[in-house]
This record gives C-alpha cells, sequence and structure tokens, in this order.
C-alpha cells in the first residue's frame, strides 16, 4: 500500500473519529473584547470537550445569542453597563434553564459572588484567568451533560422538558403534541398558567400539567378562552390566571408558559388585580429603579420616599409587572448585603420565592425605604417582641413546615408586622424565613426521594411547595443535583 493512500486512510479514520465526538458550544459574555480575546486564548477548549460557539459583548446581545446559537454554557463578567451578569443569569435560567453558567469577575466582587450567586451558577473564575481553574469547571459540566436522562416518568418529562429548548426536549415535545392531537398551525392556542383551581375544573383544556399544589400549565384554543374565563371567575374561590398571546408554533410553548406564568403572578404587584390577567406587552423602563439603586447610595430620605411612591405607582397602574418586582428585590438585597452587617438578603430569581418572602410588593418597598432610614438616620424600629414570643413562633414552624404557611399568615397569627417579623427571625436564626423553610422542606424531600417510589411532582407537593418547577430549580440548587439524580444516585 502507497505511502499517499495510508495518509488518507488515516485522515479519513481521524475525520471519523472526530465526528463521533460530541463538541459542547459555549457563549462568552463580557463588554470588553479585550477580555473574550483573553480567555479564549487561556484555555484548549477542544481539549474538554467544548467549542466557543461565539461571544456577546452586552447582556441584551446575550440574551439574541442564546436564542440563536443554544449554547450548553454560558460565561459571563458580572460588571456590565445597564444590566449585570446576575440579571443575565436570572433571564437565562428563566428562558433556558438547561445552560449551565460561570461567572467571571474582578477580585472586589470575591466575597459577594460567593454569597449571592453560589446557588444560580456552576462556579465563579477570578481575573486574571486561570486554565486549571476554568478546566475544574468544564470538566464538571461536562459530565452533568454527558449524564443519562431518566426519562420513565413521562409526566415529569413533560415538565422539564416543555421549558427547555434542547433538540432532545423540542423532539420529544413535537411527538407529545402529534400524539395529543395539538396543532398549532390548524387552530389557535394559547398557553394559561392557573393557581387555585383544580383539575376537574379544566375542561376543556386541550392539554393540563400539574405544576404543584393548585397549579396547572394549559393548553386551550383562543376561541374557548373567554368562555372558561366566564366561568371560572363566576366561583366564589380565589383563584388567579395567566393567558398568553396566541402561539405561533410549538417550538414557542416554553415562551408562552413563561409569559402566562408572569400575568397569573400579577395579583403581587397590584391591590385589585384582576383574577384573569392577559398578556400584554410591557415597555422597558428601568429609570425609576435605576434612579432608587442610585439614590440608596445617597443620604437624603425626601428623595428616597419620593422615587419609592412613584415605583408604588408603577405598579398600582398596571405600569410594572412582577418581573419588575424582581428587580426591585435584587437592588434591595445588594444593597443592605453591602451596607448593614449582619443583614445580608439573598437575591430572588423565583416568583414562588419573591411570593414567599413578601405579602405584596408594597412590603417589599415598605422594608426598603424602612431599613434605608434604619441605616441613614438611625431610627430604630419599635420591636416589643420578646425572646419568648419568638420561641413560640420557631416551635409553629417547626410543627407545620410542611403545610403551606408563609409570612403573612405567621405575621397574622402572631399580631406582628411582616416587616418586623422577617427582620426578628434574620436576628434570631441568622438567614432568612423563606431559606430555613426552604432547606428543611428540601431535606423532608430528599429522604422520601430515597425511601418512597412517590413520583417526584407528589413528593413536591408533600413537602410543602405548590410549584414544582420552582421545587426543581431550589433542589438542584441545594443539593447540587436534580431530583431524579439524587434519586438514582
Amino acid at each position: 500500500m502507497g505511502v499517499n493512500m495510508i495518509i488518507l486512510m488515516y485522515e479519513f479514520i481521524a475525520a471519523s473519529v472526530s465526528m463521533g465526538v460530541t463538541m459542547y458550544k459555549i457563549l462568552l459574555v463580557d463588554d470588553e473584547e479585550m477580555v473574550i480575546k483573553s480567555l479564549k486564548a487561556t484555555v484548549n477548549w477542544e481539549e474538554y470537550g467544548f467549542e466557543i460557539a461565539g461571544y456577546a459583548l452586552s447582556t441584551e446581545e446575550a440574551i439574541e445569542k442564546a436564542d440563536k446559537l443554544k449554547p450548553d454554557v454560558v460565561i459571563t463578567d458580572i460588571k456590565m453597563p445597564r444590566m449585570n451578569g446576575l440579571e443575565l443569569l436570572q433571564m437565562l435560567k428563566a428562558i433556558h434553564p438547561q445552560i449551565y453558567c460561570v461567572v467571571i469577575s474582578g477580585h472586589a466582587e470575591f466575597a459577594y459572588i460567593q454569597k449571592s450567586i453560589r446557588l444560580e451558577a456552576v462556579g465563579y473564575c477570578l481575573k486574571p484567568f486561570d486554565a486549571d481553574e476554568i478546566a475544574v469547571y468544564l470538566k464538571r459540566i461536562r459530565k452533568n451533560l454527558e449524564k443519562p436522562q431518566v426519562t420513565d416518568d413521562k409526566a415529569y418529562c413533560i415538565l422539564d422538558y416543555i421549558q427547555s429548548s434542547s433538540v432532545e426536549a423540542l423532539s420529544y415535545m413535537y411527538q407529545y403534541y402529534k400524539d395529543e392531537n395539538i396543532d398549532f398551525e390548524a387552530s389557535s392556542i394559547c398557553a394559561m398558567y392557573v393557581i387555585g383551581i383544580d383539575k376537574a375544573d379544566l375542561f376543556p383544556c386541550l392539554l393540563i400539567i400539574h405544576a404543584g399544589y393548585k397549579k396547572y400549565i394549559c393548553l386551550m384554543k383562543e376561541n374557548e378562552v373567554n368562555d372558561f374565563v366566564n366561568n371560572m371567575i363566576s366561583r366564589d374561590y380565589p383563584i388567579h390566571i395567566g393567558i398568553s398571546k396566541p402561539i405561533a408554533s410549538f417550538e414557542k410553548v416554553a415562551k408562552a408558559v413563561r409569559e402566562a406564568k408572569g400575568c397569573a403572578y400579577q395579583y403581587f404587584c397590584q391591590k385589585d388585580c384582576n383574577a384573569v390577567v392577559k398578556s400584554i406587552e410591557y415597555k422597558k423602563d428601568m429609570t425609576l429603579l435605576q434612579a432608587l439603586e442610585r439614590e440608596l447610595e445617597k443620604n437624603d430620605v425626601s428623595r428616597i420616599h419620593k422615587i419609592i411612591l412613584e415605583i408604588s405607582d408603577k405598579f398600582l397602574n398596571g405600569d410594572y409587572n412582577i418581573d419588575y418586582a424582581i428587580r426591585l428585590q435584587n437592588i434591595y438585597a445588594t444593597w443592605i448585603s453591602s451596607h448593614s452587617k449582619g443583614d445580608e438578603t439573598d437575591l430572588i430569581f423565583e416568583y414562588e420565592a419573591l411570593c414567599e418572602e413578601y405579602p405584596r410588593v408594597f412590603d417589599l418597598l415598605f422594608q426598603i425605604e424602612a431599613d434605608y432610614n434604619r441605616l441613614n438616620h438611625n431610627i430604630t424600629f419599635q420591636n416589643n417582641i420578646s425572646n419568648k414570643t419568638f420561641a413560640t413562633i420557631f416551635r409553629y414552624i417547626e410543627n407545620n413546615y410542611l403545610e403551606q404557611i408563609n409570612i403573612t399568615q405567621l405575621s397574622e397569627e402572631f399580631h406582628i408586622n411582616t416587616c418586623y417579623f422577617s427582620q426578628l427571625f434574620k436576628k434570631e436564626m441568622g438567614c432568612t424565613f423563606t431559606d430555613y423553610l426552604s432547606k428543611k422542606r428540601i431535606e423532608y424531600a430528599s429522604k422520601l426521594l430515597l425511601e418512597t417510589d412517590l413520583k417526584i411532582n407528589e413528593i413536591a407537593e408533600m413537602a410543602g411547595f405548590s410549584d414544582y418547577f420552582y421545587f426543581s430549580r431550589l433542589f438542584r440548587k441545594i443539593k447540587n443535583c436534580s431530583p431524579t439524580e439524587y434519586r438514582t444516585g
């Protein structure tokens, strides 16, 4: 055999082997192009089974690139203009929950990142970049990406797949819609997120997916929505229904579900919110929130009060939705954590967590102003709650943590202002009420996963979680694996 023929055979075999190797895609995000170039050159990405699919110089561009390139991993700087890396992570978790994220930062932000986003990102890397440090995260991520997915629980698969944009998920859901005779091109179909309704009340939905305690994701023909809504609001019990715009194609279902869920949670932002909220376009205007962020660093009580009143009016008038409330909480959490020793507050990225922490957005606004006054003007809150009273409250929580308890209910039960209750709990326990309750419930769920054959969504409800997606993401944050992975070892 000639030398040329041997070379050709070798190249053919090498190409075949190469084609069989899965290369996972990475999107790099930093507002400085030199940092992007430095990061590209630091690591031999191919050695670990990754390729740089693209880069973005802003968080807005990163969202567009994530939709287009479908990366497996996003590596982002934390400090960028307009929208920072943490907010990008929040959006990616909502839109592409399957994406793994790594944060890069300067030394000055190290402590804050470690405390605030450890559970949101796979890890964080400090500048200047260390190839070995990045390699550790790449190996960990690749190991998770290559894990076989357990798909024996059909309902669990649907809950996971409906919010994913991976090829596997879309293929699965395409066949599922086909089997269920759901044709988005032939009919105008909307997504609904319903809270407070039993499954039996959901006829004539085309598809019903149980998402938590009295929470369902539904697909319904648009021409049947009005009759359904009129029937529901005639009932004498509290309900919240969010309805998306018509879905253009099956690939858009996940986006429509998120849209509907945001509408369903609009009650958090308005005092007299309608039971049914249909999707509308919100004008993206962060001017007031950015002004609040700036003014919190100053010492002007009247200015803060004026801005908070203006923000309150925005919520009351329906100009702001719950996504603005999430951003508001993150501004508050960042500020209070860096300015008040012992008063660190975690960032919140989930609607469910926000609603557990505060009865309404107006309670959050009250707490922001109260803490600002306390820190800047030494106004002491009149808190006459004794340790004995707290012990009574704590015993109640320990005996009822699997029930649907929240700060509002406990405050009413023990005749305490909600803000005082939050501050008292944090002072006595060293963590927020929501964090404490979440960890207790996740530990209980972990035990059920190992000791029973119950379905995961059933375990979520038994552990006190009324939203399956929230349970699933919180479990991963606390246990560093999904409920299914925890069960299968």
